[in-house]
């Protein structure tokens, strides 16, 4: 079994990432201490150019869900429109453990924004009405959103769709990366706090907020909650 996989970019991606930035999330075994990420312009000829290092956002002990015991981790990336080969490779405490997870990930210049477009946040990942049980228990679940615009986004939720104030914050302390909004989360157990998602929930939606508290977007979802510990 490989020590480190991609959960995010994936080779049948069907469309390439629009604009400067993005967020890699995988996971790793419970022997790995870190990872880390490079992305490599891929050109014919055997031409190398040098690897771009991302930055390590996130590296977390899963301690509930299908993956408990395992460490999700999410790797920032900021890099101009071009093929790459990200490449993920797993460290124990003696060096780099097995072989590096591997994808290609096209990233393609972001839209020009238009006086005819208003300012908004246009989802994509995951669409409206998607089931995120198997993801967000598993440790793998994120948002992706791009931006148009000027709009700020300086958190994303995960909320009961009855009840907006009742939210689990993502894991990710800075959701811009150029045009794009990145976010991850934990998997939502019962020993949460009353106030937020504790309570078995079906019903969801992931919330963009603004940097003055207003819901500026919402991506209707759902799952079966809370995921086991």
């Amino acid at each position: 079994m490989p020590e480190v996989t991609i959960a995010f970019p994936k080779s049948d991606m069907p469309a390439p990432i629009r604009g400067s930035g993005f967020m890699a999330i995988g996971l790793a075994n419970s022997d790995i201490i870190g990872v880390v990420g490079t992305c490599t312009v891929k050109r014919g000829g055997g031409h190398h150019d040098r690897p771009v290092r991302g930055i390590l956002n996130d590296f977390r002990l899963l301690t509930a869900g299908s993956n408990k015991g395992k460490y999700s981790w999410a790797i920032r990336f900021d890099l101009p429109p071009e093929v790459y080969e990200l490449r993920v490779v797993g460290h124990s405490e003696s060096g780099p453990v097995g072989e590096p997870a591997c994808v290609d990930v096209e990233v393609v210049a972001a839209a020009v924004a238009t006086s005819t477009r208003p300012l908004e946040v246009i989802p994509v990942i995951p669409s409206p009405g998607d089931d995120i049980t198997s993801d967000l228990c598993g440790g793998t679940f994120f948002v992706m959103a791009e931006v148009s615009g000027t709009t700020i986004v300086k958190e994303v939720r995960l909320a009961s769709r009855a009840n907006h104030d009742r939210f689990v914050p993502s894991t990710t302390s800075d959701p811009v990366i150029g045009s794009n909004v990145f976010a991850q989360f934990a998997p939502v157990t019962v020993e949460l706090n009353p106030s937020t998602l504790g309570d078995p929930e079906e019903e969801l939606d992931v919330v963009f907020v603004d940097d003055q508290g207003n819901a500026i977007g919402v991506i209707p979802v759902t799952a079966v909650l809370p995921c086991s510990a």
